[in-house]
């Protein structure tokens, strides 16, 4: 009678599944644990803007320089629209978003922009409006980046990769102070 040797390699097949079942169980429960977490929403604040001064000179009489300010506590992108001159006194309800890039906002930093008023704003105030959303956090991203790649994968259509163009679901408009004429 011959030995069984296939019993310690039974065994020890076992033992190997069942620990490659458990490393992927916890791989997959740590996945979850990070992922799954949500942030605890914060009070998202307004812009801080503030009308800095005039330029000299009688050529620059209509520039004028804004300081804005993120007061919250992420990062946002903002970008000025055209300025509104007021008639009527009513501003106008259409905003004219401008072909400038945006500009990006750490939490508590501050930039300084020029306005250059209309040339209809001759006995009127007139105002910059500001749009701004807040920077997508990591996390949102990842989230958007697999849920835009599964759908596609549902859909049989080309992945996108990492290359998705997405933002803030919000965005705010804020003022900045009359600019008198």
């Amino acid at each position: 009678m011959q030995p069984n040797l296939n019993v310690g390699q039974t065994s020890m097949s076992r033992y190997r599944r069942i620990m490659i079942i458990l490393g992927a169980g916890l791989l997959i429960l740590a996945l979850v644990m990070v992922f799954g977490s949500t942030a605890p929403l914060r009070k998202i604040t307004p812009l801080g803007i503030r009308l800095v001064g005039f330029a000299s000179g009688p050529s620059q009489s209509r520039v004028s320089e804004c300081i804005v300010s993120n007061s919250n506590d992420r990062a946002i992108w903002v970008w000025p629209a055209k300025p509104q001159v007021r008639s009527n006194g009513e501003w106008p309800l259409d905003l004219v978003r401008l072909p400038v890039r945006y500009t990006g906002l750490k939490p508590h930093q501050t930039a300084q922009f020029t306005v250059i008023r209309p040339t209809n704003a001759n006995a009127e105030a007139c105002r910059v409006p500001l749009f701004w959303v807040l920077q997508p956090r990591k996390k949102e991203w990842v989230d958007e980046v697999i849920r835009q790649n599964v759908i596609a994968l549902q859909s049989r259509t080309a992945l996108p990769g990492t290359r998705i163009s997405w933002g803030s679901k919000e965005s705010w408009t804020n003022y900045s102070p009359e600019i008198a004429p």
